[in-house]
């Protein structure tokens, strides 16, 4: 490796981290089950959800063939379906079936391409293949191949650099690090706030009425909002919350038979119980796909798409439900939605060719705003974790029901 790549490729992990690139290509996709399942209202649907966990499982314990026979039973489901083929082939070429895995990568990225359609992934993964079964020069035309067919993607340029640890290849090398390069001084417009989408109207609530509104995600299987223009309380099932004015970043937790509360941010939240990063959305394109009604709202229809890649999201927004922005931005980051000024009532993600539904509202009402409904209880107290929410009563620590049968043993 001459001293320019390796200066090149220190100057990457100094910038990104070789921790970051080992985590996201430690040999295979970084798949859940809501990619191939989406929303948790379809956990019954055929049963998908477990077949993927368990194939998933299998992967990981380096069971691949017992993996593969999973795999071919969601492909049984969802033929052709890019997001298993891929994770099929990946399996098979770990298992030792190196030159089968090779063709099912050739024939899934020629059967998507003649469908209009391209995906980072297999193109990713198809290269990284030829340089570790010594295909070294398919491997570097696959590289060079894959950065001229993604100029607008870091992502690209650092996986390229990641499979050129292997290839050693002053091509590679080169190509990867201008695209870098060039990315850093002329980011991609996104457009993060669809600023071009202006709605003709909105409809605002009566004085004293609220929207009641019961929403299922692929985090949150089933909560209900109740929305007046500025803020939002709501139940989980397991706990109650509100989000106002003047932080809508902040969600307060609270639990009626403790009577506790907890305050936390909407990222601290997301991390922690869906384990996702909360960040604006960030499209390379966005257009109007038209109107469409839904539970009675008048809403318009949005096709988003990421740079370089099929993948998009479509998503629903009400064009008659007024609430101020910041509140719009919150729940949109609740539901998964793509971030908007306006609601949405749904989402669907489309996938490496697979389609999962993200966000799902099943009714929406006027109830009337009775006193105290949209308020935190002054008597409530606050605590400073979420076991105290459950466990506590009043602030004070109290055992837990495990803790209490540990106890009268």
């Amino acid at each position: 490796m001459t001293t320019g790549l390796a200066a090149g490729i220190a100057l990457f992990e100094c910038n990104f981290g070789g921790d970051f690139a080992a985590a996201q290509f430690n040999g295979r996709p970084q798949y859940t089950p809501s990619d191939v399942n989406g929303s948790s209202l379809y956990l019954n649907k055929n049963n998908e959800a477990s077949i993927f966990q368990n194939a998933d499982a299998l992967s990981e314990e380096k069971k691949w063939k017992d993996a593969i026979v999973l795999w071919d039973k969601l492909l049984k489901l969802h033929p052709n379906c890019p997001a298993i083929v891929l994770r099929r082939s990946l399996d098979m070429r770990d298992s030792g079936f190196v030159r089968p895995a090779l063709h099912a990568l050739e024939n899934l990225i020629k059967d998507t391409e003649a469908k209009g359609q391209s995906y980072y992934l297999p193109f990713y993964f198809l290269a990284d293949s030829y340089s570790r079964c010594g295909e070294t020069k398919k491997a570097e035309d696959a590289c060079l191949k894959i950065l001229k067919k993604f100029p607008q993607s870091v992502e690209a340029a650092r996986g390229m650099l990641i499979i050129n640890r292997r290839l050693h290849s002053q091509k590679v090398a080169d190509e990867s690090l201008r695209q870098f390069a060039y990315l850093s001084e002329h980011p991609p417009k996104y457009d993060t706030t669809f600023s071009t989408m202006k709605f003709s109207f909105r409809q605002p609530l009566p004085a004293g009425y609220a929207y009641e509104i019961m929403v299922g995600t692929d985090c949150f299987p089933r909560f209900k909002m109740i929305m007046t223009s500025d803020r939002v309380v709501g139940d989980t099932g397991v706990v109650k919350y509100i989000i106002g004015p003047p932080n809508y970043d902040q969600v307060i937790l609270l639990n009626d038979e403790s009577q506790n509360y907890f305050k936390t941010t909407i990222a601290a939240m997301m991390l922690d119980h869906c384990n996702r990063k909360v960040g604006e959305s960030r499209f390379g394109k966005v257009i109007k796909l038209g109107d469409k009604t839904i539970l009675g709202k008048s809403c318009v229809e949005l096709k988003c798409q990421e740079f370089g890649e099929s993948s998009y999201e479509t998503v629903a927004l009400a064009k008659d439900i007024a609430i101020v922005k910041p509140l719009a931005r919150t729940v949109s980051l609740i539901c998964g939605a793509p971030v908007s000024e306006y609601l949405p009532l749904s989402d669907t993600l489309v996938k490496d060719g697979y389609p999962s539904q993200r966000l799902t509202v099943t009714s929406i009402r006027k109830v009337k705003v009775t006193p105290n409904m949209m308020t935190l209880n002054p008597k409530y107290h606050q605590v400073k974790n979420k076991g105290e929410l459950i466990y506590a009563s009043n602030g004070d620590l109290k055992d837990s029901d495990l803790d209490q049968f540990l106890q009268s043993k």
